[in-house]
């Protein structure tokens, strides 16, 4: 393989944005260790394939957010991006023109769509298919017009259904060929995991936003009072975990999740002290992203350390 053909797939690989792949990882990990806790068995061939086709429309989305902002000029106008918000500045910096990123969007989305029309295929129902209506939907119309839900005040709550439930669900069903309540409730601490991603990487985007048009929580509610909400969605993710293992929803081994928690109290304090400082701030933009990896496995392994528990 030429050196020349390296550099265009290193290029691709970078613009997609991969350090943020763990929000569609850990979601398929945790519909299948669900489905493990209650069914006593993985199909791992059909988790491979479920997760090629996650992480391509999570490619997608990656690139048509880059695209749709530089459309809007968001992304142009934003002097305080960093290596966790303001776009891959693939587009800015000329290294791939808008019409190769929406390009490559496409042929992403086409991939995942494909794989995930593969899955429904084989599997009974249209489950599969009607799960991936909607998160395709979710993850192209986040920036694209005539919707562009992530300029109109539901952005993270799109993201978080399509991180969350949808995926996890999903994943679920693609295990156990049936659904179940279960994977649900399961999804609502990565659900918020992901939310709280958007929302702090939010405060360096605030002026940017707010001048192109974009609606996010934190242009909506300003910095202060998402520092607060922030503050309120982490506690809730915990508080969840907690009484989902109380009230046996959850296995006991679940409660190692809350390991994060004095990560997430030195989190919040970096926020209420440096929420108009965007370069003070970096190390609360990366802690929540440590979070989510760390808290976000941890709970997956606590349905997966009981299964194998139960089986010995």
């Amino acid at each position: 393989m030429s050196n020349s053909i390296i550099k265009k797939i290193s290029i691709i690989l970078l613009a997609v944005r991969p350090q943020f792949f763990q929000a569609s990882v850990i979601p398929v990990l945790l519909g299948t260790a669900v489905s493990y806790y209650q069914n006593m068995r993985v199909n791992m061939i059909l988790l491979m394939i479920t997760l090629t086709g996650i992480l391509f429309i999570h490619a997608g989305l990656n690139l048509a957010n880059d695209y749709f902002d530089f459309k809007s000029g968001t992304d142009d106008i934003n002097n305080n991006y960093n290596a966790f918000s303001g776009g891959s500045r693939f587009i800015q910096n000329g290294i791939l023109s808008p019409r190769q990123i929406i390009i490559f969007s496409v042929t992403c989305f086409s991939a995942g769509s494909l794989i995930g029309l593969y899955i429904n295929y084989i599997l009974p129902g249209n489950t599969v298919l009607l799960i991936g209506i909607a998160g395709v939907f979710l993850a192209f119309f986040y920036s694209a017009g005539p919707l562009k839900i992530g300029y109109t005040g539901f952005g993270e709550l799109s993201t978080a259904i399509g991180f969350g439930p949808l995926i996890t669900a999903g994943s679920f069903y693609v295990q156990s060929q049936k659904l179940s309540y279960l994977p649900l409730n399961a999804s609502v601490p990565v659900a918020l995991l992901t939310a709280l991603i958007l929302i702090i990487n939010g405060f360096p985007d605030y002026e940017s936003d707010k001048i192109s048009g974009k609606k996010t929580l934190v242009v909506l509610l300003g910095k202060k009072n998402s520092t607060i909400l922030y503050t309120l969605l982490i506690s809730i993710m915990y508080m969840w975990i907690t009484a989902g293992v109380l009230l046996e929803y959850f296995p006991s081994e679940c409660m190692t999740a809350l390991i994060t928690i004095p990560a997430a109290i030195r989190t919040v304090l970096i926020i209420r002290k440096n929420y108009n400082n965007t370069v003070s701030l970096l190390p609360a933009n990366a802690l929540t992203i440590i979070i989510h990896l760390i808290t976000g496995l941890l709970f997956v392994s606590g349905f997966i350390i009981n299964s194998v528990i139960a089986g010995i």
